[in-house]
C-alpha cells in the first residue's frame, strides 16, 4: 500500500525551503453511547451497518424529540446524515403520510446523500427534484415521493411559485433539512434566507409545521445564522472533535525572489505536487478559487505525466452539464480517476471516493472553506493536505501563522435581509406566491422590509386590497428576475462560434471584466478568445486558440458618489463613514501578461459602456495638517493610499466572512464629497450585503493590521504580499509602499 508519509518524506527532500510548517492532527475518536432504537428503525440502520450512536447524535435526536429545531456542528464523517435520516424513518413508519425536504446547496450533493435513504426507506420513493430532473417523471415525484431531495434554486423556481401542486406535501412535511449551511453567507445566504422564509410561510398556510434540522462541520455562529436563515431558534449541537483518521497539514510558500520583488508562482508549485503526487501513486485532488486555474492546473500537471495516467485526471467546475459531473463523480468514487483539480465546487460532502492528498492553491476565502476542502480527503485512512500560499496578503498571513488557522474560530456568515434589491424581489415572489400582510413581514421577513413593500407600492409594482400586497396585474412572474447566487439577475450566455453552442454563462457585472472583446477564456481545458459582445441579446460569442500562454487582466477606472452617510465614528485622526453610494464602473481595456513569469505583453483599449450600482460602503478619510506636515509629493500620498486601500481590503476577509472578490475600492486624493484625502471600501453587490458594514464595526482593530502586514512584508517598493492586488482595475499604478506606512503611523499614533 502507497503511504503518504513516504510521500511526504520525497517532498521534504525535495522541496525543503518551500515548506514553513508541518501540523499533525491526531485521531480524536467520537464516543459511541448505546440508544434505544424502534425495532422497525433498529434493522432498518443495521443495513448501513450501525448499531450504536456518537454522543453529538444522541444529543440532537433528544432536542428534536422534544418538537425543537437543532443545528448540529461537526466534523467531516462524524455521521451528520443519520441525525435527520433517523427522525425520518421513525416518521414516515409511523406516519406515512408524513413528508420530508432535504435542501443541499449543491445538485451534486442532492444526487449523493439521496444514496443511504434510498437504502433504508425505498417505500418512500425519495427522489431529487432539480433542474436535471426530467419533465415527465416530475408529476410523479410531486405525487408520490415524500422525501424530495432539492437545492434552494428549485425551490425558488419551481417549487414556491407552484405551490399550489404541492399542497399536499407542504401540509404534511415533518422536517426540513438544510445541508451545508456555513454556504449561506452573502449574497447567496441572504437570498436563500428569504426563500426559506417563503417556504415556511407557505408550509404554515397549509398547515404544516416542520421542524427544522441544520448541519455543517464549518459555522462560526452556529447560535445566530440559522436564527438569521429562518428567522426561528435552534439549539446548537455543537462537537469539537476531529475526524478520527489523523491528518497531516504542510504549510507551503513559494520562494520570494528578490531580484523581482514577488513571490514565485503557487500555480507553478501546484502543478508540481500534483503531478508528482499522481506519479507516486496517490489519488489526488487539487482545489483552486476560479475556473480558469482548475482548468490550467490540470492542462499543465496532465504534460509531466505519462500517456495513460493523463487520462485519469479530469477537472470538476460548475459550468459543466449534468451528465458531465456525474460521469466524474462516479469515476472519482469508482477510483478510475487518480486525479482530479476541481473549484470549490467538490468541497462539500460529496462521497468522492478515498482521497490521500489535497492540494489547496491558495488561501480559498474563509476558514469555513479550508476545513471544508481539508475534509475531502482521509475519510478513512491517513492522508495529507498541502496549503500552498499565494501572494495575496491573506495567504501569507495563514501560511506564517498556521497554528491560529489551525485554531481559529471560524468566520461568521454574513446573512443581510436588509438588501433593499434582494427584498423587493422576494417580497414580490411571496405576493405572487399568495397575497403579503404586514404581519407577515413581522413574522417571516425584517421589519425593515416594511419600507420596501411602500416602495413596491409608490412605483407600481405591488397594489394594495383589503390589506394585502399583491403584484401589480401584468407583470411578469417575479421569481424569473432573481438570481439566487449574486445580487444581480443579469446574465450573459457564452456561445463558441464555430458551433454556436452555448457552453456557459457569467453574470452581467462580470462580463465586461471577464469576457470583454479580446479575453482568454478557458473552458474543459480547452483556450478560447471572447470575440465578441452583443449587449442587447446579452451573448458573448468566444472562439478556440491554440497555444495561448497569456493571460488577460481588464483595468477599470471607478468613480465613486455617496449618497447617503447612515453611520459614523472618529478613531485617532481617521474618521470614518458607512452609507449607501452609487458606483460608476468602467472597462477602459485589458493587458496581455504571459503564464507563469506575469512578463507584461501589451495593452489594449476597449470601449465599453459603464456599468452603475448603488451599493453600500465604508470610508474614512485622513487628516489634511498631518499630511502636509509629512511633506510628501502628491505622487507619493496618491501611492500610499492606493496601498492602504488594497491592504485593507485584502484583509478585510479576517473580520467580516467574505472574499476579497466580494469587495471593491477606491481611493482618492481629494473627493467632492467629503473634501479631503479618502479610502472607499464598498460591496461589490447591488444594494450591499453587509461586508462593508461589518469593516465599519472593526475599523479600529484592521486598520493597525493593515499597518502591521505593510510594515512586516520582505519586499523592498510593495508587492502582491502588502499593497499590490491581483483585481486593481488600474494596473496598480501608482502604489507607494514607503509612504502609506508613513500615512498610517502618522495617523495610528495618535491613538496610542
Amino acid at each position: 500500500m502507497i503511504d503518504v508519509d513516504d510521500f511526504f518524506s520525497f517532498v521534504e527532500e525535495k522541496y525543503s525551503a518551500r515548506i514553513v510548517d508541518v501540523i499533525e492532527v491526531s485521531p480524536e475518536p467520537f464516543s459511541l453511547v448505546p440508544y434505544e432504537f424502534n425495532p422497525e428503525v433498529k434493522k432498518r440502520l443495521l443495513q448501513l451497518g450501525i448499531d450504536r450512536l456518537f454522543e453529538h447524535q444522541v444529543q440532537a435526536l433528544e432536542h428534536l424529540k422534544k418538537g425543537k429545531n437543532v443545528c448540529v456542528v461537526s466534523a467531516t464523517a462524524s455521521g451528520k446524515t443519520l441525525i435527520y435520516l433517523l427522525p425520518i424513518i421513525d416518521h414516515f413508519l409511523r406516519e406515512p403520510e408524513s413528508t420530508f425536504l432535504l435542501v443541499y446547496p449543491t445538485k451534486s450533493l442532492a444526487q449523493d446523500q439521496l444514496k443511504n435513504i434510498l437504502k433504508v426507506l425505498p417505500e418512500a420513493r425519495p427522489a431529487v427534484y432539480d433542474g436535471d430532473t426530467p419533465s415527465d417523471i416530475r408529476k410523479h415525484i410531486r405525487r408520490f415521493s415524500k422525501i424530495i431531495a432539492t437545492n434552494p434554486d428549485m425551490l425558488h423556481y419551481g417549487i414556491l411559485p407552484n405551490h399550489k401542486l404541492w399542497a399536499n406535501f407542504l401540509r404534511n412535511l415533518k422536517l426540513i433539512v438544510v445541508d451545508e449551511a456555513h454556504v449561506y453567507r452573502g449574497a447567496f445566504g441572504s437570498n436563500a434566507a428569504f426563500v426559506f422564509r417563503r417556504l415556511l410561510r407557505l408550509a404554515e398556510f397549509y398547515g404544516g409545521k416542520p421542524q427544522i434540522v441544520t448541519t455543517s462541520a464549518t459555522i462560526g455562529n452556529p447560535q445566530e445564522m440559522p436564527l438569521k436563515l429562518f428567522g426561528q431558534n435552534f439549539s446548537v449541537i455543537a462537537s469539537s472533535k476531529l475526524a478520527p483518521v489523523s491528518k497531516k497539514f504542510v504549510f507551503w510558500n513559494p520562494p520570494f525572489d528578490p531580484a523581482s520583488g514577488r513571490r514565485l508562482s503557487s500555480n507553478r508549485d501546484v502543478i508540481n505536487l500534483f503531478a508528482d503526487a499522481i506519479n507516486f501513486g496517490l489519488r489526488t485532488i487539487v482545489f483552486s478559487r476560479s475556473k480558469q486555474t482548475a482548468e490550467m492546473i490540470a492542462r499543465y500537471a496532465k504534460e509531466k505525466l505519462d500517456f495513460e495516467l493523463r487520462e485519469r485526471v479530469a477537472v470538476y467546475r460548475a459550468g459543466y452539464t449534468a451528465s458531465k459531473r456525474r460521469e466524474i463523480e462516479k469515476k472519482l468514487l469508482d477510483g478510475e480517476l487518480i486525479g482530479v483539480s476541481t473549484t470549490p465546487a467538490l468541497e462539500l460532502g460529496i462521497d468522492i471516493g478515498d482521497l490521500k492528498v489535497a492540494i489547496i492553491n491558495r488561501f480559498p476565502g474563509t476558514i469555513a472553506s479550508f476545513f471544508q476542502q481539508a475534509g475531502r480527503v482521509g475519510r478513512k485512512e491517513r492522508s495529507i493536505v498541502f496549503y500552498v500560499a499565494g501572494e495575496d496578503p491573506l495567504d501569507q498571513y495563514y501560511v506564517f501563522n498556521s497554528r491560529e488557522l489551525m485554531s481559529k474560530p471560524k468566520e461568521e456568515a454574513v446573512i443581510d435581509l436588509t438588501n433593499k434589491i434582494i427584498a423587493s424581489r422576494h417580497l414580490l415572489s411571496a405576493a405572487f406566491e399568495y397575497p403579503l400582510a404586514l404581519d407577515d413581514i413581522r413574522k417571516y421577513f425584517d421589519p425593515e422590509n416594511e419600507d420596501v413593500l411602500g416602495e413596491l407600492l409608490n412605483l407600481g409594482r405591488m397594489i394594495l386590497r383589503q390589506g394585502r400586497f399583491f403584484v401589480a396585474p401584468g407583470k411578469k412572474k417575479p421569481h424569473d428576475s432573481v438570481s439566487l447566487r449574486t445580487a444581480s439577475a443579469d446574465f450573459y450566455s457564452i456561445t463558441d462560434a464555430d458551433s454556436g453552442e452555448v457552453i456557459g454563462s457569467i453574470e452581467g457585472p462580470l462580463a465586461f471584466i471577464y469576457l470583454h472583446p479580446g479575453a482568454v477564456y478557458l473552458h474543459e481545458m480547452e483556450t478560447y478568445i471572447a470575440e465578441s459582445l452583443d449587449l442587447e441579446n446579452r451573448i458573448i460569442a468566444v472562439k478556440k486558440a491554440d497555444d495561448i500562454d497569456y493571460y488577460t487582466v481588464a483595468l477599470e477606472e471607478i468613480q465613486i458618489n455617496v449618497m447617503k452617510t447612515r453611520k459614523q465614528k472618529h478613531f485617532a485622526l481617521f474618521d470614518i463613514y458607512f452609507g449607501e453610494v452609487e458606483v460608476t464602473n468602467q472597462v477602459i481595456g485589458f493587458n496581455r501578461k504571459k503564464m507563469f513569469t506575469e512578463e507584461m505583453l501589451g495593452f489594449t483599449p476597449l470601449d465599453l459602456p459603464p456599468y452603475i450600482f448603488r451599493t453600500a460602503a465604508l470610508w474614512f478619510t485622513l487628516d489634511t495638517d498631518v499630511i502636509r506636515k509629512l511633506e510628501l509629493h502628491s505622487e507619493e500620498v496618491a501611492g500610499g493610499i492606493h496601498g492602504i486601500e488594497h491592504a485593507h481590503i485584502a484583509l478585510l476577509p479576517l473580520y467580516a466572512g467574505c472574499d476579497r472578490w466580494d469587495v471593491g475600492g477606491m481611493s482618492t486624493l481629494i473627493h467632492p464629497d467629503t473634501e479631503k484625502t479618502t479610502i472607499f471600501v464598498f460591496d461589490g453587490y447591488e444594494g450591499g450585503i453587509g461586508f462593508a458594514e461589518r469593516g465599519f464595526e472593526v475599523f479600529e482593530q484592521q486598520i493597525y493590521h493593515t499597518l502591521e502586514t505593510i510594515k512586516q512584508c520582505p519586499c523592498v517598493a510593495g508587492c502582491p504580499g502588502c499593497i499590490v492586488s491581483p483585481k486593481c482595475g488600474n494596473n496598480n499604478e501608482p502604489l507607494d509602499k514607503k509612504a502609506a506606512i508613513e500615512l498610517l503611523k502618522s495617523h495610528i499614533k495618535r491613538a496610542v
